[in-house]
């Protein structure tokens, strides 16, 4: 278990002395929120949510999120392009109404895949002004 928690670490951070990978990993984490000038991982996962629920997740997964300080990008597939611009439109109206840090959700690419269904990718940036 050690081993695999070990691994786990280094595949996100990279190499380096592991000693506790579960804290090291809780610390990398507070230290990629910064200073409040971004929209906090929490909240972006909450819009996400709130808009997959608005939705009904109808037949949205999402598979990769890469989150940043000024912005995120999300990969993920679904049957329909309409259940995806349905998502897409969910999270720009959430976003919108965000007081603290206006988020805006513009999506990218819609491709097929293989074995069947659409994947897609979207961008979500804020500013905090």
């Amino acid at each position: 278990l050690r081993t695999s928690a070990v691994t786990a670490y280094r595949s996100v951070f990279g190499d380096g002395p592991v000693n506790d990978p579960l804290s090291q990993a809780r610390a990398r984490l507070m230290q990629a929120q910064g200073t409040g000038k971004s929209v906090q991982l929490a909240d972006l996962i909450a819009l996400l949510g709130e808009a997959w629920e608005a939705t009904e997740g109808k037949d949205i997964l999402l598979e990769t999120l890469r989150y940043g300080e000024d912005g995120a990008e999300i990969i993920g597939s679904a049957a329909t392009v309409e259940a995806i611009q349905a998502f897409q439109r969910q999270c720009a109206l959430l976003g919108a109404k965000n007081a603290s840090s206006r988020m805006e959700a513009q999506l990218g690419d819609i491709s097929q895949a293989p074995g069947g269904g659409l994947r897609f990718t979207m961008t979500v940036r804020w500013s905090t002004s």
